[in-house]
Order: C-alpha cells, then structure tokens, then sequence
C-alpha cells in the first residue's frame, strides 16, 4: 500500500506540471465519441468533485480536495490488485497558474508538463475506445517486507470535463493487465470527469 500511496502522489504531481506548464498548440482534431451501454456487471462510483466511475463491484474510494501546488480534487479507488487515480483541475487551478485552460485534449497533450511525465519514445495515443493515453510498465520498487517488487503497468488517459481537465490511471499487476485490457479501456472510457 506504501507504494501505490508513493504512485498516486506521482501521478498527482504529474498532472499539476501538466496545468502550470506551457505548450504548443496541437492541431484540433475531430473524434466522433458513440454513447456506450454501460455493461450491467459495472456499478457507478459518483465521487464528488472528480467525475462518475463505472466499475465492478467492491472498489474502496478515498477522495478530497488539495491545494498543494494548485488546487485540484482526487480520487483513489482501490481493489485487490487495481489501483485507479484520477487528479481533476478546474478553472480555479488554471486561474491560480496564470494560464489558459487547453482548448481541447488534443492541446492538454502537448503541454510540456504533461509530456515530461511520458518515458522517452513514448506518446499519447488514441485506443479503440477512444481514449487519449498511454501504456507504460514498469518494475515496482521491492518493498522490505513484502519480498521482490512486480512487474507493473500503468494505463493513463486523458479527460476532458465540463470545464476541467485531469488524468485518470489504472495501475495493476502486468499479467493482469494483459489478461483484461479491453475491461480496462472500457472502464476507463466510461469515467467521465465533473
């Protein structure tokens, strides 16, 4: 839990680089978006401040408001093995950094804090649901007690709310990933941001 606790704060001040940092514009690009059914086996998690999640049943959410660096709502949703972060910044955050909201994901995507947090040779990337992400995997730090660290990835899109933008990560076991990627693109697909 100490390292999915030392990812999401990671993955929190990702996306504060993302608001307070300049980029340049990206061309606009038209993305036709279907409305989905969402599955029946899916349960809405309606987490105030930060969006609507449809996800299976029995996810622990932690959730707040923080005003470190600038203001922003989280969200933390947890099962047995699936963590999922979502950060949300509003037009308070963008205010507070003296910036303009982005006028689209496309321009989200090319600020330069947003790509600082991408490895080298990596971008972001529509999937076939839609999603504006990126899929990394990495190898998670052994901790002392818990014996040699696991193989992990990290499957992080971009949102657009009504008048916010954030990133929403889903971070698992690699197996399991590769065992229900396409749950997971719908999952992430569906949650919509406030």
């Amino acid at each position: 839990m100490k390292k999915r606790k030392v990812i999401s704060i990671f993955l929190l001040a990702m996306s504060v680089a993302a608001v307070t940092s300049f980029g340049a514009a990206a061309q606009e690009t038209e993305i036709q978006t279907e409305t989905v059914e969402i599955p029946a086996d899916l349960s809405e998690y309606d987490v105030d401040g930060v969006g609507v999640f449809y996800l299976p049943e029995g996810f622990e959410v932690e959730s707040g408001e923080s005003e470190e660096g600038l203001p922003s709502t989280y969200a933390v949703l947890t099962s047995e093995e699936i963590e999922i972060s979502a950060s949300r910044f509003g037009p308070d955050a963008y205010e507070a950094a003296g910036i303009e909201m982005p006028a689209d994901l496309e321009e989200y995507s090319q600020r330069e804090g947003t790509r600082k947090s991408l490895p080298e040779g990596e971008d972001f990337e529509r999937d076939e649901f839609g999603n504006l992400g990126v899929v990394i995997t990495y190898e998670e730090e052994p901790e002392a007690d818990a014996g040699n660290g696991r193989t992990m990835t990290m499957y992080q899109v971009l949102k657009k709310g009504t008048e916010s933008y954030g990133a929403v990560s889903l971070i698992c076991p690699e197996e399991l990933y590769e065992e229900m990627e396409k749950d997971f693109g719908l999952w992430l697909s569906l949650m919509e941001l406030e």
